[in-house]
């Protein structure tokens, strides 16, 4: 039997095909074919299993051609031979060329045998080579997907110290890309790098063949800095470099040092006693090994002493207390390998300390040790004590104090409540223990009368956040009174350590029940304050005082002074008292300090500018007051401008009369007075009597307010009252001195032997400034200066 063969032949004469198949077998060949002579059909077909296809090139509805690109386009390689029974040498080119492995006539299959064991050759050669070279590829891929993987950095370098391969931990390590580094030499890359150790150890590598190791640190171009583990081979195309980052070693090892060293440091400075020792075999304190200074000082044993004797010996000569809790703690050190315990101890002195001693059993260099750390907790007994004793007295204090008080757990249910807390609530402790705030009994509200969801409550709130809830005000019912209680309430969370979430919450509550009402009725005395407030006819505005009482913004004004000023509210309110203030109104910038002087009010007259630049007089009273716990000014203003002008109609009238009276006085009084001879008192008696007429004719009309403690408004009236008696003077104010000064003085001129009027002058001045100021004097280097046309006097007020 021959050897099988599978072939598809593609032929429309069912003939042709059985005798295609006939030379086969007699090639020696067993074969089993199927013919097919449509495109549909050897689509089918190429699902089968086939060795070969064996096609003619013309047919009815299919070509040869056709055929093979059908079978090149499905991907599958197998032999593929054309016979046909007219064929020029042409078409068969350009069969070959198609893909076609050979072409034979009908009239001479003899051939055909022959070249289907050939091509069955070159099929299966061609074949083993894909399946080669498909290994090769996978081989490569898997050997660069694990050099790629690896943790440790790969790369080769060429000979001409080019980056021939790098996987991603080489550019992780080197701080660059890989596209940096491909095709680039290892010196461009890095600088310098030639004159290095690990560049020499390179070189021998890439140069001698040999094998390198070696550990480098590596500095980077930013500062940095790596240690690196470096295993070089030379390979084919350069030298390999596997290369691991131990730089987290190199750190650890030093950090194990320092840490040996700070543990060293330690030991010898712990504020508590270390002791460690060797255990037996019985697993019973041997040996001391060693001891810190702090044991020694704690015990008052010399080092030398203590590491002599035994853990057993500290245990046992006569320094023990409680030997039994000693007893346990060896117990549970055999059983679990650690114990803590708190017992008290003898010194070598005698005295007796508590001690905390914690110690563990554990394996040193192969050996059994324990180490055992003694903690002198007298002073931490003591204030235990202290802290019993303090928590009795909070807790008196919490069952006494008047506010309320109630410990909600996690869930919000009451744990603790207070006796102000049950008679504020009016609940019995029964009633509230395990209720939560989320209890509708509660019947809770806001100020405003709506409810108070319960998961708002501060306590709820509180457990929620993990924040304090302060200042919440919320109404609760009172079974026993039948009404509601109003409660300022606080709440704290409190937590476990090392836990987030709240564990309970500690709730205060102060009854306001009758400050509110209080309350309520002080806002309802305020918005009647502000009614009357805005519909005043006077203006009234507010401002804050600042450092030095110095005016600050203004904080509410009324309508009136709206309308007066052409300001909003709002416009005003973002002023001060001195942008409102026109000359000369300064004073309406000082009145604070005027008003706060002893607390008395202030009342002047200024100046205020409206918005449209208009100036209106005003008469202004201020009182300091204190508003919300804050230095306030209240002003009143009332716009006097039509007063001040009938007032100076009036003024006017009075400077007529009483230059009539000035005129008659020079004419008639004082000629009659200077022809009578000067009687006994001599010419002071003669000038004092003129003074008293002056004083009854002057007086009351240019000083007709009474006494002035104003300098500068006495000089101004004295000259007034000069000039309408024909001269011509001004004053000036010379710090604590006034100077009136007269550039002519006709009185002078006219009685040039006689200085008389001049003295008189002098005595208006002396006697009025008597009168308006109090105690003054005329200064001694102001006399009357004689002999000119000048009088000059200097008043200084005592």
């Amino acid at each position: 039997m021959g050897q099988p063969l599978r072939v598809l032949i593609i032929e429309d004469s069912k003939d042709d095909a059985e005798l295609v198949a006939l030379e086969i077998r007699r090639g020696g060949y067993d074969v089993a074919y199927e013919r097919v002579d449509t495109p549909e059909g050897m689509r089918a077909a190429l699902g089968k299993p086939w060795d070969a296809i064996v096609s003619d090139y013309v047919m009815p509805r299919f070509s040869g051609l056709d055929a093979l690109n059908l079978l090149k386009g499905s991907g599958i390689d197998m032999p593929f031979i054309i016979v046909s029974g007219n064929i020029g040498e042409d078409t068969a080119v350009e069969a070959m060329r198609a893909g076609a492995h050979d072409y034979l006539l009908k009239g001479n299959l003899r051939r055909l045998p022959e070249a289907l064991r050939r091509e069955l050759r070159e099929a299966e050669g061609r074949r083993a080579r894909k399946k080669a070279e498909e290994s090769l590829r996978l081989a490569e891929e898997r050997y660069h997907g694990t050099l790629d993987d690896m943790l440790e950095g790969c790369q080769i370098i060429g000979f001409d110290w080019r980056y021939v391969y790098l996987n991603d931990a080489v550019a992780r390590q080197g701080h660059k890309v890989k596209e940096e580094l491909l095709g680039h030499t290892i010196m461009e890359i890095y600088p310098g790098i030639e004159k290095t150790e690990m560049f020499a150890a390179l070189r021998r590598a890439m140069e001698k063949r040999t094998e390198e190791r070696m550990e480098n640190e590596f500095a980077f171009p930013d500062g940095s800095k790596g240690w690196f583990e470096l295993l070089i081979q030379p390979v084919t195309d350069g030298i390999f470099i596997m290369s691991l980052d131990v730089t987290e070693r190199k750190r650890a090892e030093a950090a194990l040092r320092e840490s040996e060293e700070k543990f060293r440091e330690v030991f010898n400075n712990a504020s508590d006693a270390i002791l460690l020792y060797e255990v037996d075999g019985r697993g019973m304190p041997s040996r001391i090994l060693e001891a810190n200074d702090t044991m020694v000082m704690m015990f008052g044993y010399g080092k030398d002493r203590i590491l002599s004797m035994s853990a057993h010996d500290i245990a046992n000569l006569d320094t023990i207390v409680d030997r039994e809790s000693m007893g346990d703690m060896l117990k549970e050190l055999l059983a679990r390998g650690f114990s803590t315990f708190e017992m008290r101890m003898l010194k070598k002195d005698g005295s007796v300390i508590d001690v905390e001693m914690s110690s563990h059993m554990f394996e040193l260099r192969g050996k059994k040790v324990g180490l055992s750390i003694l903690r002198d907790i007298s002073e931490r007994k003591k204030a235990e004590n202290a802290l019993k004793e303090s928590e009795e007295r909070h807790r008196r204090l919490f069952e006494t104090m008047s506010q309320g008080a109630v410990y909600q757990n996690a869930e919000g249910k009451i744990t603790s409540v207070n006796s102000a807390a049950m008679r504020i609530l009016g609940l019995t402790l029964d009633q509230l223990a395990g209720r939560t705030t989320m209890d509708p009994r509660w019947k809770a509200i806001r100020e405003d009368g709506t409810d108070f969801p319960s998961e708002d409550h501060p306590a709820m709130a509180s457990l929620r956040t993990g924040k304090e809830a302060r200042g919440e005000i919320m109404g609760v019912f009172n079974p026993l009174d039948n009404a509601y209680r109003w409660l300022l309430i606080n709440a704290v969370p409190e937590f476990r350590p090392g836990e987030p979430k709240p564990c309970m919450v500690y709730t205060t509550f102060d009854d306001i029940t009758v400050i509110k009402k209080t309350m309520d009725a002080l806002r309802a005395s305020q918005e009647r304050f502000a009614s009357l407030f805005n519909n005043i006819s006077d203006m009234a505005f507010v401002y804050g005082l600042g450092e030095g009482n110095s005016p600050t913004n203004i904080i509410e004004a009324n309508a009136a002074m709206c309308r007066a000023l052409g300001y909003t509210r709002d416009e005003l309110m973002e002023r001060t008292p001195r942008q409102i203030a026109g000359p000369p109104g300064k004073e309406i910038a000082l009145d604070a300090a005027r008003g706060l002087a002893g607390g008395k009010a202030a009342a002047f007259e200024a100046t205020l500018l409206a918005k449209d630049g208009r100036e209106i007089l005003v008469e202004v009273n201020s009182q300091a007051m204190k508003l919300h716990g804050k230095a306030v000014m209240l002003s009143m203003a009332r716009d006097v401008t039509g007063k001040r002008e009938a007032e100076a109609a009036l003024l006017a009238q009075k400077v007529i009369e009483s230059r009539y009276v000035l005129t008659k006085t020079m004419t008639d009084v004082v000629p009659l007075l200077m022809m009578q001879k000067p009687g006994a008192g001599g010419a002071t008696a003669f000038l004092q009597e003129i003074m008293k007429r002056l004083d009854d004719a002057f007086y009351d009309r240019y000083f007709p307010s009474g006494k002035l403690d104003d300098t500068e408004a006495f000089g101004n009236n004295v000259c007034a009252l000069l000039n309408d008696m024909g001269g011509s003077f001004e004053s000036s104010r010379q710090g604590d001195r006034l100077l009136i000064e007269g550039s002519e003085c006709p009185w002078h001129n006219e009685m040039a032997r006689n200085p008389l009027l001049c003295m008189m002058t002098r005595g208006i001045i002396e006697r009025f400034g008597t009168k308006a100021l109090g105690q003054v004097r005329l200064a001694q280097d102001g006399s009357l200066i004689e002999g000119g046309k000048t009088c000059r006097f200097r008043l200084v007020r005592i």
